[in-house]
């Protein structure tokens, strides 16, 4: 009777067991669902459009650059190569 008592501990012991590692393991999977961010359906729409509205502003930017260059080699080829000297009036003494 003693080995029989030992048996059904064993058996009541590993059923005990695995209920708990089962209760265990579905929690964690769903605190891992709970932690995963719900992106919102529309995420791939709106990433586009900002992803367009970069490369417009990259664009605009980079005219802006080529301008100021512009501008620049532009005012440096109008001014004078030296600058004029003074005449100054030249007074005997």
């Amino acid at each position: 009777m003693d080995s029989e008592a030992f048996a059904i501990g064993i058996v009541a012991v590993s059923a005990a067991a695995a209920f708990i590692s089962w209760v265990v393991a579905n929690a964690v999977a769903r605190m891992r669902e709970a932690r995963t961010p719900q992106l919102p359906s529309d995420l791939e729409a709106r990433l586009a459009r900002i992803e367009a509205a970069v490369e417009a502003i990259a664009i605009e930017v980079e005219r802006a650059g080529e301008l100021q260059r512009f501008t620049v080699k532009l005012s440096q080829s109008t001014a004078p190569s030296e600058p004029a000297r003074i005449a100054r009036p030249v007074t005997p003494r």
